[in-house]
């Protein structure tokens, strides 16, 4: 069972999240400890939930071998609050986004 779970969120999921997912993944396994980690990505804005991450995430995922195969976008929901360790925003108006959600179901942040 992983002992640190991380997720990642920015606004669509198809771009920033995705690829500091890749990269926590990489740098996990490179380092041999995938089963300590459960390393996730997601957005505030629905949009894009269901697809796979723009073409040059991909693109940038494919040249530096960042694992993101089969990768589609989602949006932040109640549980990642209680099934995450830690939720990174990647940008201030994401961490504003994740206090609102935080807000409405009154989950601690």
């Amino acid at each position: 069972m992983a002992t640190h779970r991380i997720l990642f969120v920015c606004l669509g999921n198809i771009c920033r999240s995705p690829l500091a997912e890749g990269v926590l993944r990489k740098l996990v396994q490179d380092a041999g400890r995938e089963q300590d980690f459960e390393i996730a990505s997601c957005g505030t804005g629905s949009w894009h939930v269901g697809k796979p991450p723009h073409q040059g995430t991909l693109n940038l995922a494919h040249r530096y071998q960042l694992p993101l195969d089969g990768k589609r976008a989602r949006v932040l929901c109640s549980a990642d609050f209680t099934e995450y360790d830690l939720l990174v925003a990647l940008d201030r108006s994401n961490y504003h986004d994740i206090r609102s959600v935080a807000k409405g179901i009154g989950a601690k942040l």
